[in-house]
């Protein structure tokens, strides 16, 4: 089969048996841990080894990839979870498609909640760098430089030039993924990350998958169990993508569109309340209007003399209000600085850090590949158009930048494939815990339901009116729930259980 070519079920099975296979390989053979490079930054205790996978697992026998792990080592007497001495391993991933995992093993070092402590305690905790992404392949489609360097417009009802301006830099960005990486680029996919997690499983010599998963990486374990329900373990999958077939991704990111208009009006309501503390109105309305003001005053030219901050970078930091809470009072302050004369504040929270370009136009190319290899999309921008018009209407803050990182799929050079199927039949799979925010925005709620309904045996555990993308780290419930189940494989007695919200921040 061409690299690139819709794989049939007959096909994929035989793909998942190959893995499988690699698995059983990479579980005979010891992982070669040691100091990591010093340019990776992840200082000791942190250790680092390479897993080697097939780049194509319909050619296990052909090239190799090398997926850069990392890992910090728990205390001594740790229980045992596959070779004998070898302690349990728990897998962390942070979502994406294109984030860099490795940096998931110093959780415990950099977040102050204790739920990684705890974790830490009964775990080696490991990181790794999906294929792709930066040392794991490291797929490039632009020159980092001359990626969105800024500033950058963000139009919300653009015109028929700047739509096919749009068009045009999305089609240069597909085929520039292909030009760079014409081996890679078609093995990019859900499917294959599951698959790498499997061979990463036996590497690490442990019977089962212990696994922590965020957003994407909530998908990729999804995958993961129903292809693989034999080597599932303790499994925790947090604020999930939809996987109906229909969903993913097209579909999916416009609904993305819909509910951050939604939080972001839940942000522009609550720094309303405290009108006090900022003096941006009483009204979201009124709120909204020094945002307004602000995008306006840096459209494509800058906020100020010289910045790289236009409109488009702007939005990319206001994103973060749509994200997690915790963000709240430093954007509003920002904003507040911004309606007082003084845009620095402003300028410095949404300017791009020159030396995260390479990283970032890495993250972007690998969030490309994965969508647009994954599923089905339009070709026709006529389409595209009437779509995003239409969700534009209820949902300007965010449906035409959506639109951005999503457009190089409409100009794909390879042919888009069918979405990995999740499902379990019931007994198949040890019970998985899902646990999700009620109005997070980047992974709306019925995604967790439509998962729960379909791994047969799973425990739903809904933070009632929470918000934050990324329910674990934070609400005392949720996190008990959490390392119960990976510690001991405690679950709640119910298939659903409610965990009240973390309050909202302070000013």
């Amino acid at each position: 089969m061409a690299p690139g070519a819709t794989a049939d079920g007959g096909e994929e099975r035989r793909r998942d048996a190959n893995a499988s296979a690699a698995a059983e390989h990479a579980a005979a053979e010891e992982l070669h841990w040691g100091r990591c490079p010093a340019g990776d930054r992840l200082p000791h205790p942190v250790e680092c080894a390479v897993v080697e996978v097939p780049l194509d697992y319909a050619r296990p026998t052909g090239a190799r990839l090398a997926l850069h792990v990392s890992r910090l080592p728990a205390a001594p007497d740790r229980p045992a979870g596959g070779r004998p001495g070898e302690p349990r391993a728990l897998v962390l991933h942070p979502g994406g498609p294109g984030a860099d995992g490795r940096r998931m093993a110093l959780r415990p070092r950099e977040h102050p909640e204790r739920v990684w402590r705890d974790l830490h305690a009964g775990f080696d905790l490991v990181g790794y760098a999906p294929r792709g992404v930066g040392p794991s392949g490291g797929l490039s489609c632009a020159a980092p430089e001359s990626f969105r360097p800024g500033p950058s417009p963000s139009p919300t009802d653009p015109t028929p030039a700047q739509e096919a301006a749009l068009h045009a830099d999305a089609a240069r960005y597909a085929a520039g993924c292909l030009a760079g990486a014409p081996e890679l680029l078609p093995t990019v996919t859900t499917a294959n990350n599951a698959r790498d997690l499997e061979v990463i499983r036996g590497a690490l010599g442990q019977r089962r998958l212990d696994y922590l998963g965020l957003s994407y990486g909530s998908y990729v374990g999804a995958v993961h169990a129903s292809r693989f329900p034999g080597s599932a373990g303790s499994m925790v999958l947090d604020s999930l993508v939809h996987p109906g077939e229909d969903r993913v991704w097209y579909a999916g990111n416009l609904r993305q569109s819909a509910a951050f208009q939604e939080r972001w009006g839940e942000f522009l309501a609550w720094v309303a309340r405290h009108d006090a503390a900022y003096g941006l109105g009483t009204t979201a309305a009124q709120v909204g209007a020094h945002h307004q003001r602000a995008v306006a005053a840096a459209g494509d030219q800058g906020l100020v003399p010289g910045s790289r901050v236009g409109a488009g970078e702007l939005h990319r930091a206001f994103r973060g209000a749509v994200y997690d809470d915790a963000e709240w009072p430093r954007i509003a302050r920002a904003l507040a600085e911004f309606a007082e004369g003084r845009p620095e504040p402003l300028r410095a929270l949404a300017h791009p850090d020159p030396r995260e370009a390479t990283a970032r136009e890495n993250a972007a190319a690998v969030y490309a590949a994965v969508q647009c290899n994954d599923a089905p999309w339009p070709r026709d921008p006529g389409q595209w158009r009437a779509d995003l018009r239409r969700a534009a209407e209820r949902a300007p803050f965010a449906t035409w930048e959506n639109a951005r990182e999503n457009l190089p799929c409409a100009h794909w050079p390879l042919p888009h494939g069918v979405p990995p199927e999740v499902g379990a039949e019931p007994g198949s799979l040890p019970p998985v815990l899902l646990v999700h925010g009620t109005r997070d925005a980047p992974t709306p709620y019925e995604g967790a339901r439509e998962t729960h309904r379909r791994l047969s045996g799973s425990v739903l555990v809904t933070e009632e009116g929470g918000g934050r993308h990324g329910v674990t780290g934070g609400n005392s419930c949720v996190d008990r729930l959490v390392t119960g189940h990976l510690l001991r494989g405690e679950l709640p007695p119910e298939p659903h259980t409610v965990c009240e919200a973390r309050p909202e921040p302070r000013p």
